[in-house]
């Protein structure tokens, strides 16, 4: 199964002090991390200032166009429209102790 991330480094109404970005990043890339040690394989959907962060890290990478608008999760739109297969969107925040358990139906 492939794990997704998106990271809109630049909503419109994101906080945008130095602090709350690092714990963000961080959380993403311990979230992402984790992930990848448990034999995932990685796939991360961001803007092009965010792309620094994350290529190193993830198997793939997609560079989005900078959307003028206030939602934080705008990407999942695109993940949605372009993934197939079997992958799960997940976000920075989620820190997975035991794989995912392997679903036999989609789940929506």
């Amino acid at each position: 199964m492939r794990l997704v991330w998106t990271y809109n480094g630049n909503p419109v109404t994101l906080d945008k002090s130095d602090y709350k970005t690092i714990v963000r990043i961080n959380y993403y890339i311990t979230s992402i991390s984790i992930a990848k040690r448990m034999g995932y394989k990685t796939v991360m959907y961001c803007d092009k200032f965010s792309f620094k962060y994350f290529h190193t890290l993830v198997d793939e990478i997609y560079v989005l166009p900078q959307y003028d608008t206030p939602f934080w999760d705008v990407y999942k739109i695109d993940v949605l429209e372009r993934e197939s297969g079997d992958y799960c969107l997940i976000d920075g925040d989620i820190l997975l102790h035991d794989r995912l358990p392997e679903l036999t139906a989609d789940l929506t």
